[in-house]
């Protein structure tokens, strides 16, 4: 209902001061008029307001509504009051249609605004005179709407209100002055409800084109353009007003302020005057009234030009309009904006929670939903309380801290996950949590995570070689786990060379010859093989001490070691091993070669050579200690001559050693490792025969 054009006053022909004799009189009149199918027309009317209704029904009904005190002082504030010969000259004029006129005789009572008991009933006159013509013929401006609610203010505020409530009711009734101011918003709130531009439910081209043409086009933020376009540009004249509140009307270039126009901010305060490339120009010697009636021509011609219906005040800017009322007031009339959109934000964090609860995997797309379906809601508010308001942040914190859980519960869920990787739509989640621009405590819980996921983002292409290689990873890492529990033996390091090496190499081939992890675990292959056939060696040298046989089987063991040695020499591991690697290689090489010697050279003289007699000398001993009289070799000529020779087995080995063993002398003289490596088994020997 809009308090003006369908007030109860107005329906009864009234004004906002008559008596309840004048009440009872105008409605047995309009009674009377009606009984004989009839419509009774008053003086003050006032058509430009539109038509008045005056059936039955309607005649009951605005009665009804001004039969209590507080209900008449409140509809009294949305029409005339006539209390003197200033307010029936006014009201003539306006009975002419001559509004300009009635609005001239009202403004010559203003001094510097102040409401007093001599001016009240003009200044509510001519705030409702504003506030009805705010909407005449279905335009509206916003500047007008301002004015009339800041006089209102000033009249209710003022200690003359108490005069204006004495005019309209009479002495010896008291109304408590915040329940008027309440029920003056809630009542200004439905006149402005059908001009009041809704959050951002439409984005983009709402009408018109973008071209080069005029179009209304409007952003998520709220802001919104109304004007000439040119190849998708504001170029030429247009209003912009934005969500905060802020609003300019004049001339563009290439999006930008450029040209005369006027700048309107939330507080009421204008800039009037001429822009360059978006700055203001100062020290100018502007003729601010001739600017503003002509931006105000220029504006009515473009809506007429355009046809599009843009007559639309934000809500921010209805907000402001109740700058100077009290705090309490301006509060209420902002709940009336925030709590539907606070209570909607809250129930959607709540549904986003319980879905995350029952399925996490989906976390993300709850995360995504609750983000886009609180967008308009979180961008009212921010518009109408402002990023510092605390309310504001502690709502929009809620937001971005469950879209924050979002991401960790999905991350967390899928994080082991072979089909699903979440780091980059867990990523993205954390980035719309911050781009609400939290604070305290959400913010830096979002920036922690953040850093980590980042990480697991980055190390994307290390998992996914690690993919590649998991099968062969598995058999390798297998592999030497169970190695673990085995006997240090050649043959099993054999078996571990043979398994890992094909897989090392599928894995080099994946990760590349340099990969840190891949020579690592290369190496870790490599060592331990080393360390079990270096350990099967050095067993078997040792065991020459207490078994003579040893050095039968002592070939074969340092050759099955070389084996094993050349398979691992292709293989890739770190330097330090590789070093020690090559050191026990040769160490091994030096003695498979001198006893290959050994072999060879024995081997090449048997068919060329006689025995020697059982009291010959022993060669190899002699070589091997120097001379024919050293003790040793005193006690292997006993052993000879005391054991060997009496047995047919000791004289055949007899007959065997001094048949090669000559010529053998003659060629290892000058090899002083493999005779110390004689002289080590000999003293073995001498000790187990003693």
């Amino acid at each position: 209902m809009n308090a003006v054009k369908n007030n109860p006053y107005r329906t009864l022909g009234l004004f906002g001061n008559s008596s309840e004799k004048e009440l009872q009189k105008q409605i047995a009149t309009i009674k009377r008029f009606a009984e004989v199918g009839k419509t009774k027309a008053f003086d003050y009317d006032f058509p430009f307001f539109g038509e008045v209704v005056r059936s039955t029904e309607k005649v009951q009904e605005a009665a009804s509504k001004i039969e209590q005190a507080k209900n008449k002082v409140h509809y009294a504030l949305f029409w005339f009051l006539n209390s003197g010969h200033i307010d029936e000259a006014a009201l003539n004029n306006l009975k002419e249609g001559h509004i300009e006129k009635a609005t001239e005789i009202w403004e010559k009572t203003l001094k510097d605004s102040t409401v007093t008991v001599k001016n009240f009933a003009a200044i509510s006159n001519l705030s409702t005179l504003q506030l009805g013509i705010v909407t005449y013929n279905g335009s509206f401006d916003p500047e007008k709407f301002a004015a009339s609610i800041e006089l209102k203010g000033k009249l209710i505020m003022s200690d003359a209100c108490d005069s204006f409530i004495k005019t309209v009711i009479g002495e010896g009734i008291s109304i408590n002055r915040e329940t008027i101011l309440k029920e003056f918003a809630d009542e200004v709130m439905q006149i402005i409800k059908p001009y009041l531009l809704k959050p951002a439910e439409k984005t983009g081209l709402i009408d018109g084109v973008m071209d080069n043409g005029i179009g209304l086009y409007r952003w998520e933020n709220g802001d919104l353009y109304f004007g000439e376009w040119k190849d998708g540009k504001r170029t030429g004249f247009g209003t912009y007003l934005w969500g905060s509140g802020h609003s300019f009307t004049g001339h563009f270039n290439l999006g930008e302020l450029h040209g005369e126009g006027v700048y309107l901010y939330p507080n009421g305060v204008k800039n009037i005057g001429e822009w360059a490339s978006g700055k203001y120009q100062v020290n100018q010697n502007y003729n601010t009234d001739e600017i503003q009636r002509k931006i105000k021509d220029k504006f009515v011609e473009l809506k007429k030009q355009s046809g599009i219906p843009f007559n639309s005040i934000t809500i921010v800017q209805f907000i402001n309009s109740f700058r100077s009322f009290p705090n309490e007031i301006k509060q209420y009339v902002k709940s009336k904006f925030t709590e539907k959109p606070i209570s909607s934000i809250e129930a959607k964090i709540e549904t986003c929670k319980e879905n995350r609860d029952i399925n996490p995997s989906d976390a993300a797309k709850f995360g995504e939903e609750l983000f886009s379906k609180t967008k308009s809601d979180l961008t009212l508010l921010k518009n109408v309380s402002g990023e510092g308001d605390v309310q504001f942040q502690m709502i929009n914190n809620k937001v971005a801290q469950e879209i924050l859980q979002c991401s960790i519960d999905y991350f967390n869920e899928l994080q082991e996950s072979n089909s699903i990787d979440p780091g980059d739509r867990s990523l993205k989640l954390l980035k719309l949590a911050k781009s609400l621009k939290p604070t305290g405590q959400a913010k830096s819980r979002i920036e922690e995570n953040e850093e980590s996921i980042q990480e697991w983002v980055n190390d994307k292409p290390e998992r996914e070689k690690s993919k590649k290689i998991k099968d062969d990873l598995e058999i390798v890492a297998s592999k030497l786990q169970r190695f673990q529990n085995l006997s240090d033996t050649i043959s099993n390091a054999k078996d571990l060379v043979v398994t890992c090496k094909p897989k090392l190499n599928n894995i080099k081939a994946a990760l590349g010859s340099t990969d840190d992890f891949y020579l690592k675990l290369s190496s870790a292959v490599v060592n331990n093989a080393l360390n079990a056939l270096i350990s099967e060696v050095n067993n078997e040298q040792n065991a020459l001490q207490w078994d003579r046989t040893k050095i039968i089987t002592l070939p074969t063991t340092i050759n099955s070691a070389m084996e094993v040695m050349n398979m691992m020499s292709t293989m890739d591991m770190v330097y330090e091993l590789k070093s020690r690697f090559n050191q026990n290689k040769s160490t091994i090489s030096g003695i498979q070669t001198q006893l290959n010697q050994i072999t060879n050279r024995a081997t090449s003289y048997s068919s060329g050579r006689s025995s020697s007699s059982s009291s010959g000398g022993c060669y190899i001993a002699t070589m091997a200690y120097g001379s024919y009289e050293h003790p040793q070799v005193l006690e292997l000529r006993k052993f000879r001559d005391n054991t060997l020779s009496k047995s047919s087995f000791g004289r055949g080995f007899i007959k065997t050693y001094y048949k090669y063993s000559p010529k053998l002398v003659e060629h290892l003289k000058d090899k002083p490792l493999i005779n110390q490596t004689i002289k080590s088994i000999l003293n073995t020997l001498i000790r187990i025969i003693k």
